[in-house]
């Protein structure tokens, strides 16, 4: 089983990253096997267990929970086509090349409704939602060019 988590971008720039065979860890630090550098997600978030013919996701006691499908679980089964949501980026969960993410198409992020505390955890204010959004965009865009989901952490000195 081939195993890719994919992340759009408003400008719907695709990122892929391959998952794999055993146990990925996500999170902040640098020893993870999928590194989101924003404070949002936790050190050491949650980890993805590929065997046989399913994907178990655990949140290792995250923060801001890990979220399948708009479902803040603590342990779950993804399949094709599914949303893992870390933080304030969601996956799009492909399996064998399957579902295929056309380029334009516009993952959405289940936990939307809690822009308010994204807001505050960023230092701005409920009334800026949308910009909100986008600088997290803008951040993914700028840091994540050449390898995806892993770059330096620019906000490694708030550790």
């Amino acid at each position: 089983m081939s195993s890719t988590l994919i992340v759009l971008n408003s400008n719907g720039k695709k990122q892929c990253v391959n998952l794999k065979q055993g146990v990925n860890t996500i999170g902040r630090r640098p020893e993870c096997d999928v590194r989101i550098p924003m404070m949002l997600v936790s050190r050491e978030h949650c980890r993805i267990i590929e065997q046989d013919d399913k994907i178990v996701v655990e949140d290792l006691g995250s923060s801001n929970g890990t979220f399948i499908n708009s479902k803040r679980i603590m342990e779950g089964v993804v399949e094709a086509g599914d949303k893992l949501s870390i933080g304030p980026v969601t996956f799009m969960v492909q399996v064998n090349g399957f579902p295929d993410v056309p380029l334009k198409q516009e993952v959405s992020d289940p936990r939307a409704n809690n822009d308010a505390l994204l807001a505050d955890k960023l230092g701005q204010s409920p009334s800026h939602q949308s910009d909100t959004v986008e600088a997290i965009d803008d951040m993914i865009d700028d840091d994540f060019d050449d390898d995806p989901l892993i770059a330096p952490d620019p906000l490694a000195d708030f550790d």
